[in-house]
């Protein structure tokens, strides 16, 4: 009895360790900047492997890390938008920026960040900016990681992200919206 016991017990860690796996790759798919200016390379992929690192310990051990993460968001107080895409670049670097104190932050405050980052980078209406589709649903995946982390009721953020999902379809990579709509059916109640 007690090796059944301890052979179901293997497969469930394992399957909602998978679960997890598989949620935090959908955001890192999606919560990054894709940077085409030279120019701005450099800056971007920093602020890229900031995020990442965050979210791959989710308890960030780190001090460079936790101070380069603080000092984002001071980037863009005063910044000047020369053309769309500049604007794109500033509203992502934002949005990541904010992401990223979301993992710093403690239970009561994440919900903060990550309302702002969702704000950056959609309209009025809470649908993303023009090729900004993606990374939106990657804050709402990331406000789900938070609900699992947290215990907390994740329906809601299930239907706004089904919505986002759909309404943003023909901009998604193909390979993200399928997987994140797999990744929805395992989570539905």
């Amino acid at each position: 009895m007690r090796k059944y016991l301890s052979i179901i017990g293997l497969f469930l860690c394992f399957n909602i360790q998978g679960k997890d796996t598989q949620l935090i790759e959908l955001i890192r798919q999606s919560v990054k900047i894709y940077e085409p200016n030279p120019i701005h390379f450099d800056k971007s992929n920093e602020l890229n492997k900031i995020f990442q690192g965050l979210l791959k310990d989710s308890i960030p051990d780190s001090l460079t890390l936790k101070k380069d993460a603080s000092e984002l968001l001071s980037d863009y107080k005063d910044k000047n938008h020369e053309d769309d895409l500049d604007t794109r670049r500033i509203e992502m670097r934002l949005c990541i920026s904010l992401c990223s104190q979301s993992l710093l932050a403690d239970k009561e405050k994440y919900i903060y960040f990550l309302e702002l980052a969702k704000i950056t980078i959609s309209d009025s209406k809470g649908h993303a900016h023009k090729f900004l589709e993606q990374p939106l649903c990657g804050v709402l995946l990331l406000k789900l990681y938070f609900d699992s982390k947290y215990n907390l009721d994740s329906g809601n953020d299930i239907k706004k992200l089904k919505r986002e999902l759909k309404f943003s379809k023909r901009s998604l990579e193909e390979e993200f919206y399928v997987s994140a709509n797999q990744w929805i059916k395992l989570h539905e109640h």
